[in-house]
This record gives C-alpha cells, sequence and structure tokens, in this order.
C-alpha cells in the first residue's frame, strides 16, 4: 500500500483529497508531499523544516559619524486646560400621566 493509499485510509478521506492536503501541507511547512505522507500514514506529525538563519549584515565601509555635541532636551509639554463641558438641555420626549381610578366597593 503507498503512503498516499495509507494516509487516506488512516484520515479517513479521498486519496486525491489527501494528495492536496500532503501538498500544501509541505509547501507551509518546507517539506516533502512525500513525508507528510509518510507521517500521515503512520498516525506521525510532521515536523516543519528548520528555516535558514538570516543573512548576515553587511558591514558598512563608513562608520556611522558620532554626534559632536549633546542634544538640548525639547521643552515639557505642558496638558492643555480641561474644557467645561457644554450644558445641553433636552427636550421632553413623552409624558406620563398617571389617572387613579376609584375603587368600587363589593
Amino acid at each position: 500500500m503507498s503512503d498516499l493509499a495509507a494516509a487516506a485510509a488512516a484520515l479517513g478521506i479521498p486519496e486525491e483529497l489527501a494528495s492536496r492536503s500532503a501538498s500544501a501541507r509541505a509547501a507551509a511547512n518546507g517539506t516533502s508531499a512525500g513525508d507528510v505522507l509518510a507521517a500521515w500514514a503512520g498516525g506521525g506529525s510532521v515536523a516543519a523544516a528548520t528555516p535558514p538563519p538570516p543573512p548576515a549584515a553587511e558591514p558598512t565601509s563608513e562608520p556611522e559619524p558620532e554626534p559632536t555635541t549633546s542634544p538640548e532636551p525639547a521643552p515639557a509639554a505642558t496638558a492643555p486646560a480641561p474644557q467645561p463641558e457644554p450644558q445641553v438641555t433636552l427636550a421632553p420626549v413623552a409624558v406620563m400621566v398617571e389617572v387613579a381610578e376609584p375603587i368600587e366597593a363589593a
């Protein structure tokens, strides 16, 4: 039984879907589809390939010039004075009137 058939059987999906899924997982992990199918067929997990080390930064031929004078500190910012909130007058939307009805004696 091939890895594709074994992986599809282990996952309970059609072989075509297992093949496409393995290709997508391999592309995401940086491995081969065969490695993914082999892991799935055996019930294992797929280890992601180790990413290549980042390229070393090229040293510049000219060093950056050091500042000759120290920068002056910026003046301290003052917080603006709080503004009073405007008074809002609301108009009544509805007026409720309660009318007491007389209670009749039995």
